[in-house]
């Protein structure tokens, strides 16, 4: 299942701007920093919440980039558990 894509109003609040302010600015950072295009050309602006994320994980300062890593390393045996979990199950399944 695919997630929601996520309107003007989230992107900005992701990027800690007003929706005016990326209304704005979003020629400049399409055309200049590669920000994602709305998935619409036209109506609602709403864009694929991953391509948002990748677009701000390419552009986050290391220091929140060294936060996530270590909090994904943290949080994954706990994935990894419940991954192997799920597996288990499936091979139970007739």
């Amino acid at each position: 299942m695919l997630p929601e894509p996520i309107g003007i109003d989230d992107v900005a609040r992701l990027l800690g701007r007003s929706p005016d302010w990326l209304r704005r600015h979003l020629g400049e950072l399409t055309r200049r920093h590669g920000f994602p295009r709305p998935l619409l050309p036209t109506g609602r602006m709403v864009w694929h919440p991953m391509a948002v994320e990748a677009w701000r994980l390419r552009h986050a300062p290391a220091e929140l980039l060294r936060e996530l890593a270590d909090e994904l390393r943290m949080t994954m045996p706990a994935v990894e558990h419940s991954r192997d979990e799920l597996l288990a199950r499936l091979d139970d399944m007739p």
